[in-house]
């Protein structure tokens, strides 16, 4: 179940806060920006800065370069190239430096080349920036497993689903890092919780997923039937789910 536990945690420091987009080119870079991309403005005056081959126009103005050095973040990390996501997130944060959202991302980008000491605390600062921020609370979450802080860990999940009770990704972490230091019953509890919910199309994590990780835990804790009736129960779901065919013949 270790195992499990710290893939987890690997996946989720690696992909969080990736792929979401801010809601708004605002002076603050925060989650919950609203856009006002009706009001016209004036055009920003602007510099240019080599970066490798290209060259690329840098706004002078507070707000317009925040936005620019976050695009090229988010860019740069696309492209999988933490290192100059984190140059373009730090040169955000001279511009911007209230934002939660932009910390996050710096965080994410610091796990993937191995700083997880300076992501810990930039999460926790944005926690205390924005703290109904969901991914800053999965992303601490996920470093704290990484580094064996199970307890820790489950802490920040269960502040997590007080800001989200819903969270799909906090559901399933927290149930599976309950297990993994022998609290069975209640990781249980966290995946029948995810069972119970109606699949999203905004989530990889449907009613299969979550069968199968339920399923999972049982077979950890040798209780086999149980194990056998939640793989049926994914595979009812998701008749084609190779992982769960595979589990179930192995029991």
């Amino acid at each position: 179940m270790g195992r499990l536990a710290l893939l987890f945690a690997f996946l989720f420091a690696t992909t969080a806060c990736s792929t979401a987009k801010p809601k708004g080119q605002v002076v603050r870079l925060q989650p919950d920006s609203a856009a006002s991309a009706e009001t016209p403005r004036e055009t920003a005056k602007t510099t240019h800065v080599q970066n490798g081959e290209k060259l690329y126009a840098l706004p002078e103005g507070g707000e317009d370069a925040a936005v620019f050095h976050f695009s090229m973040g988010q860019a740069f990390s696309l492209d999988n190239d933490p290192l100059k996501a984190i140059e373009s997130y730090r040169a955000t944060l001279a511009y911007d430096p209230k934002s939660a959202l932009v910390r996050s991302r710096l965080a994410a980008e610091l796990v993937k080349v191995g700083s997880f000491g300076e992501a810990k605390a930039l999460c926790e600062e944005a926690i205390k920036i924005d703290p109904k921020y969901l991914d800053s609370y999965l992303l601490l979450a996920g470093i704290q497993v990484a580094a064996k802080e199970y307890e820790g860990a489950i802490k920040t999940y269960q502040q997590a689903l007080k800001v989200d009770p819903q969270s799909r990704d906090a559901l399933l972490y927290h149930g599976v890092t309950l297990a993994e230091v022998g609290k069975v019953k209640e990781g249980v509890a966290q995946l029948e919780r995810l069972v119970a919910l109606k699949d999203a199309s905004d989530s990889s994590i449907d009613q299969s997923v979550a069968y199968y990780y339920l399923a999972k835990i049982y077979d950890q804790a040798g209780q086999k039937e149980p194990a056998i009736k939640a793989l049926r129960a994914s595979l009812k779901r998701r008749p084609g789910f190779s992982k769960a065919a595979l589990a179930l013949a192995d029991i």
